[in-house]
């Protein structure tokens, strides 16, 4: 049962939840669109893909765990612990990235394996937090808030990203590392914030000391609150089916149409920079519309569907402006849905499962990424890049189509 709007942290806390994220967010871009870039040209088709889905994987696998290992031991601590070793991973990424004869796709795939596990136990404890920080009807505002100053610093990210991997150097890696230890910083500052709150509270952000519950029962009873709920398994399924078909060509795609039609590196940043600044206009006019939230669920699935008129843009696109194009039409509609539906997620769940309900988002978010990069890496083999593109987007709808008649609404605590 979620507490009352106001029986938050402070807005202190929420701002300091908020910098931790956007810093976070855009170590994120720059090593992602880095790993993109460097896998495309160490590698082929297939093999590129392989190399961004040992990032996911894990990832992936990890999310339940990493659920309930956060309410074990507090989501502050787990993610100020986890901010602080993907800062480290930064260092032998930068050092990849600046080897003389370019970077080893071997050591790609490592890397990328790392960080993927070490995001498993991240984003649950992070993701989860804003259930304590801002509980009741002030949880939507603060998720908007948080996801479009994350969107602004991927805008300013994914430009940078494209000018450092154009100088063939390790700058982009040393950049990431240095907002990841920020971020870790400012997640010191919420920490020290949230333990001068009520007792009540507090003991929410430890949950259990150490000797408590055991970690296998609490992820089983993560998963049976998941699947008592047909509302909210629906929910995740739209989660996992999206970021299934809709991922690899951004991802995917665009290296490998970068690499095909000579994209300069400069202009590779531009088509990325599409979709973070689509998502950023999406979200702020879905604040200013302030769609019904009892029709959020059918709202979210009919933007996700219109975002896949954006996805069939890119599939066809040889220039990066056109790619630009599409990811931005991409961007303004799944972002706006992705805030709808985690929004509802977390509103519906008791304090004390915030870890593995983030933990179960964050596995139906991930869970289906490599999948998809791995159909979309073998289509791009076989067929062409445009037409992994078209196939893909076509089964996001097909999906879709299929899942809507059970979509409804979650039911509240």
């Amino acid at each position: 049962m979620t507490s009352p709007a106001g029986a938050g942290a402070g807005a202190g806390a929420i701002r300091s939840w908020i910098t931790a994220s956007t810093l976070d967010a855009a170590a994120d871009t720059l090593f992602l669109v880095g790993l993109g870039w460097a896998a495309a040209f160490a590698a082929g088709d297939l093999s590129a893909a392989l190399i961004l889905a040992l990032g996911t994987i894990p990832r992936a696998v990890l999310m339940l765990v990493g659920g309930a290992f956060a309410d074990q031991w507090g989501l502050a601590l787990t993610a100020n612990i986890t901010l602080a070793v993907r800062a480290a991973l930064m260092v032998p990424f930068a050092l990849v990235l600046s080897s003389a004869g370019g970077p080893n796709g071997y050591l790609l795939g490592l890397i990328s394996l790392l960080f993927g596990i070490a995001d498993g136990l991240h984003v649950p404890a992070l993701g989860g937090l804003v259930g304590l920080l801002a509980p009741g009807d002030s949880m939507r505002p603060a998720q908007a808030r948080a996801t479009t100053a994350a969107l602004v610093a991927q805008v300013a990210a994914a430009p940078a990203a494209g000018f450092l991997v154009a100088r063939e150097g390790g700058g982009l890696g040393w950049v990431a590392c240095g907002l990841l230890v920020a971020a870790a910083i400012a997640m010191l500052g919420l920490r020290r914030r949230l333990t001068a709150v009520a007792p009540s509270t507090a003991e929410l952000l430890e949950s259990d000391p150490p000797g408590g519950e055991r970690m296998g029962h609490k992820i089983l009873d993560g998963l049976e609150y998941a699947i008592r709920r047909w509302s909210v398994l629906s929910l995740l399924l739209v989660f996992l089916l999206t970021n299934l078909a809709a991922t690899a060509p951004i991802a995917v795609g665009i290296p490998l149409k970068a690499r095909e039609y000579s994209w300069p590196g400069e202009l590779y940043g531009i088509a990325t920079l599409g979709f973070a600044v689509g998502s950023a206009a999406g979200i702020l006019f879905m604040e200013r519309r302030d769609p019904h939230p009892h029709r959020a669920m059918a709202t979210a699935v009919g933007l996700i569907g219109g975002g896949a008129v954006g996805s069939g843009v890119l599939a066809i696109a040889t220039e990066p402006l056109v790619a630009c194009l599409g990811c931005l039409v991409m961007g303004a509609l799944f972002a706006p849905a992705g805030v709808l539906l985690k929004t509802e997620l977390l509103r519906v769940t008791p304090q004390t499962h915030l870890g593995r309900v983030s933990g179960l988002l964050g596995f139906a978010i991930y869970g289906g990424i490599p999948v998809g990069f791995a159909i979309y890496g073998w289509l791009a083999s076989a067929l062409s890049i445009s037409a992994a593109g078209l196939i893909m987007t076509g089964a996001l709808v097909a999906m879709l189509l299929a899942l809507l008649p059970g979509v409804r609404e979650p039911a509240r605590h």
